[in-house]
């Protein structure tokens, strides 16, 4: 990004995160390299930092910026850090962070389409994929169990549901019964009423995926299925030591919006899922229609031909 151009971006989200937080000695900073494990973080009650260049488009990039942001003024109104202490640091992000967007999407209708837009371009179903190079469905469980939670606490801000055969598998290694528990204890956590209840839940959901991964008491999530961009780094939760606001209660009219948004992801994977399914039964017919003799056949009098030989 031009220097000029990220000088008067920085200066209209300071302004824009101001008006929306309310506190007017608030920063932006729009920089490369921030100190952030993601594209964007808050340090302090006083600061936002934002990733300069998260996508090549201009406009687009522009819009990711006014997401990120609305992320970030949703820790700062919405999270204490004293609530989350002594919650795994890891699988306290992935909720809390679906619960701060959730919250922003109550306390301001149209952030929840900025958040669709950055869950899918940023934080996508393929994301884990394109990261590591292969499908998450021969990922390790532990990977497939985090990225469950995650897509539980964010399916109203556009993450979609995990692949069939993903849920199917899980479903297999873990039993229903734990997985449904998980996914209900998810939302729950996402859409309680005040980060202490949030973090008494999520203490629950990380002592039953240590029992049903046989992890040791202290072993940390890190790494399972939580993608970060900078090592290290230390993430808004850590950091936001405000006092924080209650959930506000879902508008009527979300409801609608929130069953649409769910339903279309849904609609999106299994269309997914049946479109591989039918590339695996393609593959499979392609292998079946080939003469394997008659190929063989041709091969070898090719190879005679070629060498003057044609008895």
């Amino acid at each position: 990004m031009q220097e000029g151009r990220r000088i008067l971006r920085q200066n209209r989200l300071r302004k824009y995160a101001r008006i929306l937080s309310d506190r007017y000695n608030l920063e932006v900073i729009v920089k490369d390299n921030i100190p952030c494990a993601s594209y964007a973080c808050t340090d302090t009650t006083k600061k936002i930092y934002v990733q300069s260049t998260v996508n090549s488009d201009d406009f687009m990039n522009l819009i990711l910026h006014k997401g990120l942001t609305l992320h970030e003024i949703g820790h700062i109104l919405f999270t204490s850090s004293i609530a989350w202490k002594d919650v795994d640091k890891n699988i306290a992000s992935i909720i809390e962070d679906g619960r701060i967007e959730e919250a922003m999407s109550r306390k301001f209708p149209k952030s929840r389409m900025y958040f669709i837009l950055i869950n899918h371009k940023l934080l996508h179903s393929d994301k884990i994929e394109e990261e590591t190079g292969k499908k998450l469905i021969n990922h390790s469980l532990s990977t497939q169990v985090m990225q469950l939670v995650f897509r539980a606490a964010k399916q109203s801000t556009g993450i979609p549901p995990l692949p069939r055969k993903v849920k199917e598998n899980i479903k297999e290694k873990i039993g229903e019964n734990n997985y449904n528990w998980l996914v209900q204890q998810t939302i729950k956590s996402v859409q309680a009423k005040t980060d202490k209840q949030s973090s008494e839940i999520t203490k629950k959901i990380e002592k039953k995926i240590k029992e049903i991964l046989h992890m040791d008491e202290y072993d940390s999530f890190y790494g399972m299925g939580v993608l970060k961009i900078v090592p290290n780094a230390e993430t808004s939760i850590e950091k936001v030591d405000s006092t924080s606001q209650k959930m506000p209660d879902l508008p009527k009219k979300d409801e609608e919006v929130i069953k649409q948004v769910v339903d279309e992801l849904q609609k999106e994977m299994d269309e997914q899922d049946e479109k591989e399914e039918q590339q695996l039964e393609d593959d499979e017919l392609d292998f079946d229609d080939i003469d394997i003799e008659d190929e063989l056949t041709k091969k070898i009098k090719k190879n005679y031909e070629r060498a003057g030989n044609n008895s």
